[in-house]
């Protein structure tokens, strides 16, 4: 999430951390790749948004991840009725399945192989004003819901892996911050906002759908990766930054440009999962692409069924990942610092946290069981 082509002239390494990433991705072999928005800034951030897209789209053309298999969703930054339509332009893919000409918002069927699960993805779009009005106006219009709405209804209840793509996480709700944390333009479920309140419906309904949102930046270390709320809503996964983490770091004060322990600098900080979907669970793991090691914080195991979960015993660590250390083979941008070791654990129903990090784009990988 959050590869900010617009940060690269403050120090942040954007164009070469983004392009790390896909390298590394694409060496861990995984078959999609998934960006949760704000690829780009906006045009008061860099009056040639043109070129912010255009550069982006050299560095997937020049990587080794194949640039057919990347897909985007469009952030609060660049998403304007005249701004909206350059994600499609310059980053669209040809099975994306737009509901109208223009469609800010899509959807991605990938059918299983046999004995797997077919993955459903539904990429929601900000309609907004301004890039900071989430959290002023409603997010979603009538005609957004209803499309929504109606994949829900046709996918919900069969074998289907859904994955929603919220670029915001919900305000005090959901994973992505601290309860009343540091980042105000997260959604907010209010009743003044009908379609928004509509989605919560939605979602307490359909709780095998998985949530996946940035925005924050907040760190993957921070432990805000992962929330249910009990049982009662679908699973929500936050997703950190590709380039400038930010957060907490045992403090009560969000602070920019810091995963909690290292200051973001051109080669350090960025984050990410690698994401594993299997017959009866999907496995989240979390990685700092900047030194090539996994971050435990934000590795989540969770039942692809949450009304029939597995038990604990079904799945061991070779299972479900194939090793246990926190050391990876895939080459290091730099060797600062060192992870925590790399446990496993299984809530049943629900989905083990365990460790901490941040993240910047989601690939996700099919495997047989």
């Amino acid at each position: 999430s959050d590869t900010h082509m617009n940060y690269q002239p403050y120090d942040r390494g954007a164009f070469e951390k983004l392009a790390y990433s896909l390298d590394f991705l694409s060496d861990a072999g995984m078959d999609y790749l998934v960006i949760t928005g704000d690829a780009t800034g906006d045009r008061g951030e860099n009056p040639d948004l043109e070129a912010q897209y255009e550069k982006h789209l050299e560095i997937l053309q020049n990587s080794k991840f194949d640039e057919s298999k990347v897909y985007e969703g469009i952030g609060n930054h660049g998403n304007t009725p005249k701004d909206a339509p350059l994600l499609d332009q310059y980053l669209g893919g040809e099975d994306e399945e737009h509901p109208f000409e223009g469609s800010p918002y899509f959807s991605l069927f990938k059918e299983g192989k046999e004995g797997q699960r077919d993955l459903l993805f539904i990429f929601t779009a900000y309609e907004l004003k301004a890039p900071g009005d989430s959290a002023k106006y409603e997010t979603f219009s009538v005609q957004q819901m209803d499309w929504i709405e109606s994949l829900l209804t046709e996918y919900g209840e069969t074998e289907t892996n859904i994955f929603m793509i919220i670029h915001a996480p919900f305000l005090n709700y959901g994973a992505g911050d601290r309860k009343n944390g540091g980042y105000g333009a997260c959604i907010p479920f209010k009743e003044e906002y009908p379609q928004t309140m509509r989605l919560k419906g939605l979602l307490e309904t359909y709780k095998n759908v998985v949530v996946m949102s940035g925005h924050t930046h907040v760190s993957l270390y921070d432990r805000v990766n992962y929330s249910d709320e009990g049982g009662a809503f679908a699973r929500t996964v936050h997703i950190g930054s590709n380039c400038q983490p930010c957060g907490y770091g045992g403090s009560d004060t969000y602070a920019r440009s810091t995963d909690g322990r290292y200051p973001v600098t051109v080669e350090y900080g960025s984050e990410g999962y690698t994401v594993e979907v299997y017959e009866r669970y999907i496995v989240f793991t979390g990685y700092n692409f900047s030194t090539g090691k996994k971050i435990p914080a934000a590795c989540l195991l969770m039942p692809t069924d949450v009304n029939a979960p597995f038990a604990e015993e079904e799945v061991s660590a070779e299972e479900s990942h194939g090793e246990t250390s926190a050391e990876t083979s895939l080459p290091a941008q730099n060797q600062t610092p060192a992870e925590e070791p790399f446990p496993w654990g299984i809530v049943a129903g629900g989905a083990a946290v365990v460790g901490a990090a941040v993240g910047v784009a989601v690939a996700l990988k099919k495997k047989k069981k």
